[in-house]
């Protein structure tokens, strides 16, 4: 969707008598208004399982969206296929030059959590994740990306998602296998710290009282845990033989090499360059950083340089202070 701004100059409104409703445009035919918590504006249609962030109150957008549905619909007849029971159509209407209108769609499985398209889409050109890995060619691997993002849009379109016992209970059991794995393994591939993934097993009681209700904010917190733990998956080789289990380990059997640099220079500072370029190799893994790793390294390093520079502190006191104590001797 395209960018809005406003105007930057001094505005004045007079509130009516009697206003109780703040409504900026009139209803739209279908469509209802919603505000994300974050406060995106977007619509729903629930005749056509439809939703957008396009600018419905705009004539142009609106008359466009029509057009794409019933498009969209033809197409589905004229396939003969059969769409799943649970499912939403996703549009995303951007102006290109010369004032034409770009529509881009995918429509989300509730059931089987995953999106799915109706034309052929090229994973490497609309998967922005794709280029952070090679060599992907399986269906079972490509599944976890295509949950990634089917979370990705319940972040975007919460209402548009139930708040379920079983979503809750599988984000709690992944919250827990991964909060195992990182207190029983030093080479755990979780996204996150033990620290981090106990708050966040507090916050799945938070989430599991909002059942029943119409909570926005609960799913899309919710949908953007599932999605880090899906994109986690999916980068992490889940489901075939290549699969990493260890941060450590690299699905393309590399080795590392030192530089020359590395090799000239770490005698003569005591070796001190291979073991931060030892921690770096665990860190950096077929170009994944491993967050929580990153920060407990930059911990021990600042505590390190904090040592270093009290040491040097107090050696330039003593620098300082010995020739002054000579001289009052000295004087003496």
């Amino acid at each position: 969707m395209n960018a809005a701004f406003r105007e930057d100059k001094a505005t004045s409104m007079t509130i009516d008598a009697f206003t109780l409703h703040f409504r900026p445009h009139d209803d739209l035919p279908d469509w209802q208004p919603i505000v994300h918590p974050e406060g995106i504006l977007y619509f729903y249609n629930e005749k056509k399982n439809a939703v957008t962030e396009a600018d419905l109150y705009d004539p142009i957008y609106y008359k466009r969206v029509t057009s794409d549905i019933a498009l969209l619909e033809n197409l589905i007849r004229s396939s003969n296929l059969r769409m799943p029971d649970n499912y939403t159509l996703a549009m995303d209407l951007n102006m290109q030059a010369h004032d034409t209108i770009r529509t881009d769609y995918y429509f989300a499985d509730h059931d089987r959590k995953i999106i799915f398209f109706l034309h052929d889409v090229d994973a490497q050109l609309n998967l922005p994740v794709w280029g952070q890995l090679t060599g992907v060619t399986s269906k079972a691997h490509l599944k976890h990306e295509i949950e990634a993002q089917y979370w990705q849009h319940g972040s975007l379109y919460p209402s548009t998602i139930e708040l379920t016992v079983e979503r809750v209970c599988e984000l709690r059991d992944v919250i827990l296998h991964n909060l195992g794995d990182t207190m029983t393994s030093h080479y755990s591939t979780s996204p996150y710290s033990e620290d981090e993934l106990i708050q966040m097993l507090d916050h799945v009681d938070s989430i599991q009282k909002n059942l029943g209700n119409r909570s926005p904010g609960t799913v899309s917190m919710l949908s953007r845990m599932m999605h880090t733990f899906a994109r986690h998956k999916f980068l992490n080789w889940h489901g075939v033989p290549e699969a990493r289990v260890c941060r450590d380990q690299s699905v393309y059997g590399e080795h590392k090499h030192k530089t020359l640099l590395i090799k000239t220079l770490s005698p003569l500072l005591f070796s001190a360059p291979d073991v931060h370029l030892r921690t770096l190799e665990k860190m950096w893994v077929d170009g994944i950083m491993h967050v929580p790793v990153w920060h407990e390294s930059i911990r021990t390093l600042n505590e390190e340089w904090q040592e270093f520079i009290l040491y040097v502190s107090r050696q330039l006191s003593l620098c300082i202070v010995i020739p002054v104590i000579e001289q009052v001797f000295a004087r003496a």
